[in-house]
Protein backbone atom coordinates (compact mmCIF):
# COMPACT_ATOMS: atom_id res chain seq x y z
CA UNK A 1 0.00 0.00 0.00
CA UNK A 2 1.00 3.66 -0.44
CA UNK A 3 1.23 5.91 2.59
CA UNK A 4 1.16 9.68 2.84
CA UNK A 5 -1.19 12.57 2.09
CA UNK A 6 -2.12 12.65 -1.62
CA UNK A 7 -4.18 15.84 -1.18
CA UNK A 8 -1.06 17.71 -0.06
CA UNK A 9 1.72 16.08 -2.05
CA UNK A 10 2.43 17.66 -5.43
CA UNK A 11 5.21 17.97 -7.95
CA UNK A 12 4.71 20.90 -10.30
CA UNK A 13 7.19 22.51 -12.66
CA UNK A 14 6.85 25.29 -15.21
CA UNK A 15 9.54 25.76 -17.83
CA UNK A 16 9.87 28.71 -20.22
CA UNK A 17 12.74 29.37 -22.59
CA UNK A 18 13.59 31.46 -25.60
CA UNK A 19 16.60 31.23 -27.86
CA UNK A 20 18.05 32.33 -31.16
CA UNK A 21 20.79 31.29 -33.58
CA UNK A 22 22.73 33.64 -35.84
CA UNK A 23 24.88 32.47 -38.77
CA UNK A 24 26.96 34.71 -41.02
CA UNK A 25 29.15 33.54 -43.90
CA UNK A 26 32.13 35.88 -44.13
CA UNK A 27 33.43 34.19 -47.28
CA UNK A 28 33.45 30.70 -48.82
CA UNK A 29 35.82 29.37 -46.16
CA UNK A 30 34.86 31.28 -43.02
CA UNK A 31 31.61 31.42 -41.05
CA UNK A 32 30.60 33.08 -37.77
CA UNK A 33 27.96 31.45 -35.56
CA UNK A 34 26.27 32.73 -32.43
CA UNK A 35 23.55 31.26 -30.25
CA UNK A 36 21.86 32.35 -27.04
CA UNK A 37 19.22 30.92 -24.75
CA UNK A 38 17.29 32.32 -21.79
CA UNK A 39 15.43 29.93 -19.49
CA UNK A 40 13.15 30.35 -16.50
CA UNK A 41 11.99 27.42 -14.38
CA UNK A 42 9.77 27.35 -11.28
CA UNK A 43 9.05 24.27 -9.23
CA UNK A 44 7.11 23.18 -6.16
CA UNK A 45 7.71 19.82 -4.52
CA UNK A 46 5.56 18.93 -1.51
CA UNK A 47 6.00 15.39 -0.21
CA UNK A 48 5.79 13.04 2.75
CA UNK A 49 8.36 10.46 3.76
CA UNK A 50 8.91 8.21 6.76
CA UNK A 51 10.78 9.98 9.54
CA UNK A 52 13.97 7.94 9.64
CA UNK A 53 15.10 9.32 13.01
CA UNK A 54 11.89 8.08 14.71
CA UNK A 55 11.31 5.03 12.54
CA UNK A 56 14.53 3.38 13.67
CA UNK A 57 13.12 3.23 17.22
CA UNK A 58 9.97 1.27 16.29
CA UNK A 59 11.18 -2.28 15.87
CA UNK A 60 8.26 -3.70 17.90
CA UNK A 61 5.37 -1.86 16.21
CA UNK A 62 5.46 -0.62 12.63
CA UNK A 63 1.69 -0.31 12.20
CA UNK A 64 1.78 3.40 13.08
CA UNK A 65 4.44 4.98 10.86
CA UNK A 66 6.04 8.27 11.97
CA UNK A 67 6.02 10.63 8.99
CA UNK A 68 7.26 14.08 8.07
CA UNK A 69 5.86 16.44 5.44
CA UNK A 70 8.07 19.03 3.69
CA UNK A 71 7.34 21.80 1.17
CA UNK A 72 10.11 22.81 -1.24
CA UNK A 73 9.94 25.85 -3.55
CA UNK A 74 12.64 26.62 -6.07
CA UNK A 75 13.24 28.73 -9.16
CA UNK A 76 16.04 28.80 -11.71
CA UNK A 77 17.05 31.52 -14.15
CA UNK A 78 19.77 30.89 -16.70
CA UNK A 79 21.35 32.66 -19.64
CA UNK A 80 23.82 31.12 -22.08
CA UNK A 81 25.61 32.45 -25.14
CA UNK A 82 27.99 30.65 -27.47
CA UNK A 83 30.09 32.33 -30.19
CA UNK A 84 32.44 30.60 -32.60
CA UNK A 85 34.33 31.09 -35.83
CA UNK A 86 34.58 28.23 -38.34
CA UNK A 87 37.37 28.13 -40.93
CA UNK A 88 37.88 25.58 -43.71
CA UNK A 89 41.36 25.14 -45.15
CA UNK A 90 43.23 22.56 -47.24
CA UNK A 91 46.76 21.37 -47.95
CA UNK A 92 48.02 19.03 -50.67
CA UNK A 93 46.58 15.88 -49.06
CA UNK A 94 44.35 17.10 -46.24
CA UNK A 95 41.12 18.99 -45.79
CA UNK A 96 40.48 20.71 -42.45
CA UNK A 97 37.59 22.34 -40.65
CA UNK A 98 38.71 24.35 -37.60
CA UNK A 99 36.50 25.93 -34.97
CA UNK A 100 37.43 28.50 -32.31
CA UNK A 101 34.97 29.88 -29.80
CA UNK A 102 33.91 30.77 -26.29
CA UNK A 103 30.72 30.40 -24.28
CA UNK A 104 29.30 31.92 -21.10
CA UNK A 105 26.67 30.42 -18.82
CA UNK A 106 25.02 32.33 -15.97
CA UNK A 107 22.71 30.48 -13.60
CA UNK A 108 20.85 31.66 -10.48
CA UNK A 109 18.93 29.23 -8.26
CA UNK A 110 16.73 30.09 -5.28
CA UNK A 111 15.60 27.29 -2.98
CA UNK A 112 13.51 27.22 0.17
CA UNK A 113 12.71 24.11 2.24
CA UNK A 114 10.17 24.31 5.04
CA UNK A 115 10.70 22.74 8.42
CA UNK A 116 9.12 19.29 8.54
CA UNK A 117 5.56 18.88 9.81
CA UNK A 118 5.47 15.72 11.96
CA UNK A 119 2.51 13.33 11.85
CA UNK A 120 1.73 9.61 12.04
CA UNK A 121 0.14 7.26 9.52
CA UNK A 122 -1.81 4.21 10.69
CA UNK A 123 -1.36 1.47 8.08
CA UNK A 124 -4.15 -0.64 9.68
CA UNK A 125 -6.65 2.22 9.50
CA UNK A 126 -5.28 4.65 6.89
CA UNK A 127 -6.43 8.26 6.88
CA UNK A 128 -5.39 10.03 3.66
CA UNK A 129 -7.01 13.37 4.52
CA UNK A 130 -5.32 14.31 7.77
CA UNK A 131 -5.01 17.97 8.64
CA UNK A 132 -1.42 19.09 9.14
CA UNK A 133 0.14 22.42 9.97
CA UNK A 134 3.26 23.30 8.00
CA UNK A 135 5.77 25.34 10.02
CA UNK A 136 6.25 28.88 8.72
CA UNK A 137 9.96 28.66 9.47
CA UNK A 138 12.44 27.29 6.93
CA UNK A 139 15.25 24.81 7.40
CA UNK A 140 16.88 25.95 4.14
CA UNK A 141 16.75 29.26 2.26
CA UNK A 142 19.56 29.78 -0.22
CA UNK A 143 20.53 31.65 -3.36
CA UNK A 144 23.21 30.18 -5.60
CA UNK A 145 24.83 32.09 -8.47
CA UNK A 146 27.29 30.56 -10.90
CA UNK A 147 29.13 31.77 -13.97
CA UNK A 148 31.07 29.44 -16.23
CA UNK A 149 33.35 30.73 -18.98
CA UNK A 150 34.71 28.31 -21.55
CA UNK A 151 37.19 28.65 -24.40
CA UNK A 152 37.44 25.88 -26.98
CA UNK A 153 39.23 24.90 -30.19
CA UNK A 154 38.40 22.00 -32.51
CA UNK A 155 39.82 20.61 -35.72
CA UNK A 156 38.46 17.97 -38.10
CA UNK A 157 41.11 16.70 -40.54
CA UNK A 158 40.69 14.23 -43.42
CA UNK A 159 43.91 12.82 -44.87
CA UNK A 160 43.85 11.42 -48.42
CA UNK A 161 40.07 10.94 -48.07
CA UNK A 162 40.78 7.89 -45.87
CA UNK A 163 41.98 8.85 -42.39
CA UNK A 164 39.94 11.23 -40.25
CA UNK A 165 41.54 12.88 -37.21
CA UNK A 166 39.34 14.91 -34.86
CA UNK A 167 40.76 16.82 -31.93
CA UNK A 168 39.54 19.38 -29.42
CA UNK A 169 40.66 21.30 -26.37
CA UNK A 170 38.48 23.17 -23.89
CA UNK A 171 39.34 25.38 -20.92
CA UNK A 172 36.63 26.04 -18.31
CA UNK A 173 36.64 28.56 -15.50
CA UNK A 174 33.81 28.53 -12.96
CA UNK A 175 32.91 30.75 -10.04
CA UNK A 176 29.95 30.05 -7.75
CA UNK A 177 28.61 32.08 -4.84
CA UNK A 178 26.18 30.70 -2.28
CA UNK A 179 24.13 32.93 0.03
CA UNK A 180 22.48 31.45 3.12
CA UNK A 181 19.60 33.77 3.95
CA UNK A 182 18.98 32.07 7.30
CA UNK A 183 22.46 32.85 8.62
CA UNK A 184 23.11 35.89 6.40
CA UNK A 185 26.38 34.35 5.27
CA UNK A 186 28.15 33.91 1.94
CA UNK A 187 30.60 31.41 0.53
CA UNK A 188 32.24 31.16 -2.87
CA UNK A 189 34.19 28.63 -4.86
CA UNK A 190 36.35 28.75 -7.98
CA UNK A 191 37.34 25.87 -10.27
CA UNK A 192 39.16 25.62 -13.59
CA UNK A 193 40.24 22.79 -15.84
CA UNK A 194 41.60 21.87 -19.28
CA UNK A 195 39.94 18.93 -21.02
CA UNK A 196 40.21 17.47 -24.50
CA UNK A 197 39.39 14.79 -27.03
CA UNK A 198 41.26 12.91 -29.77
CA UNK A 199 39.67 10.54 -32.27
CA UNK A 200 40.86 8.49 -35.25
CA UNK A 201 38.66 6.96 -37.96
CA UNK A 202 39.71 5.03 -41.07
CA UNK A 203 37.32 4.91 -44.04
CA UNK A 204 37.37 1.65 -46.01
CA UNK A 205 35.88 1.34 -49.49
CA UNK A 206 33.37 -1.31 -48.33
CA UNK A 207 31.66 1.09 -45.93
CA UNK A 208 33.38 -0.04 -42.73
CA UNK A 209 34.95 2.69 -40.59
CA UNK A 210 36.79 1.45 -37.47
CA UNK A 211 37.56 4.17 -34.92
CA UNK A 212 39.07 4.88 -31.52
CA UNK A 213 38.58 7.93 -29.30
CA UNK A 214 39.99 9.19 -26.01
CA UNK A 215 38.47 12.09 -24.08
CA UNK A 216 38.62 13.77 -20.67
CA UNK A 217 35.91 15.63 -18.77
CA UNK A 218 35.49 18.10 -15.91
CA UNK A 219 32.56 18.58 -13.53
CA UNK A 220 32.62 21.15 -10.76
CA UNK A 221 31.29 20.02 -7.35
CA UNK A 222 30.13 23.15 -5.62
CA UNK A 223 29.73 23.00 -1.86
CA UNK A 224 31.42 21.45 1.14
CA UNK A 225 31.04 18.55 3.57
CA UNK A 226 29.76 18.85 7.14
CA UNK A 227 33.24 19.91 8.29
CA UNK A 228 33.34 22.80 5.83
CA UNK A 229 35.87 21.20 3.47
CA UNK A 230 35.31 22.30 -0.13
CA UNK A 231 34.62 19.58 -2.68
CA UNK A 232 37.14 18.99 -5.43
CA UNK A 233 36.02 18.74 -9.09
CA UNK A 234 35.17 15.32 -10.53
CA UNK A 235 37.54 14.44 -13.38
CA UNK A 236 36.69 11.80 -15.94
CA UNK A 237 38.23 9.98 -18.88
CA UNK A 238 36.78 7.73 -21.56
CA UNK A 239 38.23 5.43 -24.17
CA UNK A 240 36.02 3.98 -26.89
CA UNK A 241 36.75 1.60 -29.73
CA UNK A 242 34.29 0.50 -32.37
CA UNK A 243 33.28 0.48 -35.99
CA UNK A 244 30.68 2.18 -38.12
CA UNK A 245 29.16 0.61 -41.22
CA UNK A 246 27.36 2.50 -43.99
CA UNK A 247 26.06 0.06 -46.62
CA UNK A 248 26.05 1.21 -50.22
CA UNK A 249 22.64 -0.20 -51.11
CA UNK A 250 20.58 1.44 -48.35
CA UNK A 251 20.35 4.72 -46.45
CA UNK A 252 21.53 3.50 -43.05
CA UNK A 253 24.36 3.73 -40.53
CA UNK A 254 25.21 1.00 -38.01
CA UNK A 255 27.58 1.46 -35.07
CA UNK A 256 29.02 -1.11 -32.66
CA UNK A 257 31.24 0.15 -29.85
CA UNK A 258 32.87 -0.88 -26.59
CA UNK A 259 33.88 1.74 -24.04
CA UNK A 260 35.28 2.34 -20.58
CA UNK A 261 34.56 5.43 -18.49
CA UNK A 262 36.30 6.40 -15.24
CA UNK A 263 35.34 9.32 -13.02
CA UNK A 264 37.07 10.20 -9.78
CA UNK A 265 36.03 12.10 -6.66
CA UNK A 266 32.27 11.56 -6.89
CA UNK A 267 29.73 12.84 -4.37
CA UNK A 268 27.34 10.78 -2.25
CA UNK A 269 25.03 11.39 0.71
CA UNK A 270 26.76 11.54 4.08
CA UNK A 271 25.47 8.48 6.00
CA UNK A 272 25.95 10.30 9.31
CA UNK A 273 23.98 13.38 8.22
CA UNK A 274 21.68 13.23 5.17
CA UNK A 275 21.71 17.04 4.87
CA UNK A 276 25.33 16.87 3.68
CA UNK A 277 27.35 15.06 1.05
CA UNK A 278 30.77 13.42 1.10
CA UNK A 279 33.40 12.86 -1.59
CA UNK A 280 33.83 9.15 -1.08
CA UNK A 281 35.35 7.52 -4.16
CA UNK A 282 35.58 6.86 -7.89
CA UNK A 283 33.36 5.15 -10.46
CA UNK A 284 34.14 2.87 -13.40
CA UNK A 285 31.70 1.92 -16.18
CA UNK A 286 32.27 -0.59 -18.99
CA UNK A 287 29.79 -1.13 -21.77
CA UNK A 288 28.91 -2.32 -25.24
CA UNK A 289 26.51 -0.34 -27.42
CA UNK A 290 24.81 -0.92 -30.76
CA UNK A 291 23.02 1.83 -32.72
CA UNK A 292 21.18 1.71 -36.04
CA UNK A 293 19.94 4.74 -37.98
CA UNK A 294 17.81 3.85 -41.00
CA UNK A 295 15.73 5.76 -43.52
CA UNK A 296 13.64 3.24 -45.50
CA UNK A 297 12.30 6.15 -47.57
CA UNK A 298 12.74 9.90 -47.90
CA UNK A 299 9.83 10.38 -45.48
CA UNK A 300 10.57 7.80 -42.80
CA UNK A 301 13.24 7.20 -40.14
CA UNK A 302 13.92 4.37 -37.70
CA UNK A 303 16.38 4.52 -34.78
CA UNK A 304 17.35 1.49 -32.72
CA UNK A 305 19.70 1.49 -29.72
CA UNK A 306 20.89 -1.27 -27.38
CA UNK A 307 23.41 -0.96 -24.54
CA UNK A 308 24.83 -3.37 -21.99
CA UNK A 309 26.51 -1.67 -19.02
CA UNK A 310 28.42 -2.69 -15.92
CA UNK A 311 29.56 -0.19 -13.31
CA UNK A 312 31.41 -0.44 -10.03
CA UNK A 313 32.76 1.86 -7.33
CA UNK A 314 36.49 1.99 -6.70
CA UNK A 315 38.96 3.70 -4.33
CA UNK A 316 36.23 4.05 -1.75
CA UNK A 317 36.88 5.78 1.56
CA UNK A 318 35.07 2.88 3.25
CA UNK A 319 36.73 -0.45 2.21
CA UNK A 320 33.41 -2.26 2.72
CA UNK A 321 32.01 -0.52 -0.37
CA UNK A 322 34.97 -1.28 -2.65
CA UNK A 323 33.91 -2.92 -5.91
CA UNK A 324 30.15 -2.79 -5.32
CA UNK A 325 27.73 -2.18 -8.20
CA UNK A 326 27.29 1.44 -9.18
CA UNK A 327 23.88 2.77 -8.18
CA UNK A 328 21.22 3.94 -10.67
CA UNK A 329 22.96 2.30 -13.63
CA UNK A 330 20.70 -0.07 -15.64
CA UNK A 331 22.48 -3.21 -16.83
CA UNK A 332 20.51 -3.17 -20.08
CA UNK A 333 18.78 -0.40 -22.01
CA UNK A 334 17.00 -0.57 -25.33
CA UNK A 335 14.93 1.80 -27.44
CA UNK A 336 13.28 2.06 -30.82
CA UNK A 337 11.91 5.18 -32.47
CA UNK A 338 10.12 5.62 -35.79
CA UNK A 339 8.69 8.67 -37.53
CA UNK A 340 7.02 9.45 -40.83
CA UNK A 341 6.64 12.83 -42.56
CA UNK A 342 3.63 13.68 -44.74
CA UNK A 343 4.96 16.21 -47.24
CA UNK A 344 3.16 19.41 -48.30
CA UNK A 345 -0.04 19.07 -46.28
CA UNK A 346 -2.23 22.10 -45.60
CA UNK A 347 -0.27 22.71 -42.38
CA UNK A 348 3.15 22.05 -43.89
CA UNK A 349 5.34 18.97 -43.61
CA UNK A 350 3.58 16.99 -40.89
CA UNK A 351 5.69 14.51 -38.89
CA UNK A 352 4.26 11.77 -36.67
CA UNK A 353 6.55 9.73 -34.44
CA UNK A 354 6.46 7.22 -31.61
CA UNK A 355 8.98 5.22 -29.63
CA UNK A 356 9.46 2.71 -26.83
CA UNK A 357 12.35 2.61 -24.36
CA UNK A 358 13.26 -0.14 -21.94
CA UNK A 359 15.23 0.54 -18.75
CA UNK A 360 16.64 -2.64 -17.23
CA UNK A 361 17.17 -3.70 -13.65
CA UNK A 362 19.66 -1.76 -11.55
CA UNK A 363 20.75 -1.13 -7.98
CA UNK A 364 19.75 1.73 -5.72
CA UNK A 365 22.07 2.76 -2.90
CA UNK A 366 20.65 4.26 0.27
CA UNK A 367 21.38 4.57 3.99
CA UNK A 368 20.22 1.71 6.23
CA UNK A 369 18.71 3.65 9.13
CA UNK A 370 18.05 0.49 11.15
CA UNK A 371 21.69 -0.68 11.30
CA UNK A 372 24.34 0.60 13.68
CA UNK A 373 26.41 3.38 12.11
CA UNK A 374 23.82 3.81 9.33
CA UNK A 375 25.79 2.03 6.58
CA UNK A 376 24.94 2.28 2.91
CA UNK A 377 23.03 -0.64 1.40
CA UNK A 378 22.11 -1.73 -2.13
CA UNK A 379 18.47 -2.28 -3.12
CA UNK A 380 17.03 -3.93 -6.24
CA UNK A 381 15.20 -1.70 -8.73
CA UNK A 382 12.95 -3.43 -11.28
CA UNK A 383 12.97 -2.83 -15.02
CA UNK A 384 10.28 -0.78 -16.77
CA UNK A 385 9.18 0.34 -20.24
CA UNK A 386 7.94 3.78 -21.34
CA UNK A 387 6.34 5.12 -24.51
CA UNK A 388 6.89 8.55 -26.13
CA UNK A 389 5.15 10.30 -29.04
CA UNK A 390 5.66 13.31 -31.32
CA UNK A 391 3.55 15.51 -33.59
CA UNK A 392 5.46 18.20 -35.47
CA UNK A 393 5.11 20.40 -38.52
CA UNK A 394 7.36 22.63 -40.60
CA UNK A 395 5.45 25.40 -42.37
CA UNK A 396 7.42 28.04 -44.28
CA UNK A 397 9.84 29.48 -41.70
CA UNK A 398 8.14 28.05 -38.62
CA UNK A 399 8.74 24.71 -36.89
CA UNK A 400 6.25 23.56 -34.24
CA UNK A 401 6.77 20.41 -32.16
CA UNK A 402 4.41 18.75 -29.68
CA UNK A 403 6.09 16.07 -27.55
CA UNK A 404 4.53 13.68 -25.05
CA UNK A 405 6.85 11.65 -22.81
CA UNK A 406 5.51 8.63 -20.91
CA UNK A 407 2.30 8.66 -22.94
CA UNK A 408 0.49 6.12 -20.75
CA UNK A 409 1.57 7.81 -17.50
CA UNK A 410 3.22 4.62 -16.24
CA UNK A 411 4.28 4.64 -12.58
CA UNK A 412 7.35 2.46 -12.24
CA UNK A 413 9.06 2.16 -8.88
CA UNK A 414 12.62 3.49 -8.67
CA UNK A 415 15.02 4.49 -5.87
CA UNK A 416 13.86 1.66 -3.61
CA UNK A 417 15.16 1.56 -0.05
CA UNK A 418 14.06 0.40 3.38
CA UNK A 419 11.62 3.20 4.12
CA UNK A 420 10.42 4.59 0.78
CA UNK A 421 10.62 4.44 -2.99
CA UNK A 422 10.20 6.90 -5.82
CA UNK A 423 8.36 6.72 -9.13
CA UNK A 424 9.25 7.54 -12.69
CA UNK A 425 8.23 10.96 -13.89
CA UNK A 426 4.62 10.96 -15.01
CA UNK A 427 3.28 12.03 -18.36
CA UNK A 428 4.90 15.27 -19.53
CA UNK A 429 3.82 17.45 -22.44
CA UNK A 430 5.92 20.11 -24.17
CA UNK A 431 5.26 22.51 -27.03
CA UNK A 432 8.19 24.05 -28.90
CA UNK A 433 8.22 26.63 -31.67
CA UNK A 434 11.15 27.79 -33.81
CA UNK A 435 11.16 30.60 -36.36
CA UNK A 436 13.84 30.99 -39.03
CA UNK A 437 14.57 34.56 -40.10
Amino acid sequence: MLIGLPNHEIFEKSHKSIGANFNKSINEDMKFQSAFRFMKMDGQYNFSSPDASRLALLYSDLSNIPMEYVEIDSDLTSFAIDNNLEYKWDTNNTSNTSLFGFDIQDVKVNKRDSDAAKYSFDVLSPNYSQTITVPTTAKLNTETKSRQLGFYAQNHMKVNEKLVISSSLRYDKLKETNTNRLTDSNSSQKDSNLSGRLGLVYLFENGLSPYITYSTSFQSNVGSDKNGKKFEPSLGKQIEIGTKYKPKNMNALFTLAAFKIEQEKNLAKDPSNSSFKIQQGDAEVKGIEFDALMSPSDASNITISLARLRGKETNMANPAYEGRDLGDLPKLTASIWADYTFRKTTIGDLKLGAGIKYIGKNKGISTDYFASGRPQKSFDVDSYTLTDALIATSYKNTDISFNVNNVFDKKARINNNLIQSGETQGRTVSLTMKYKF
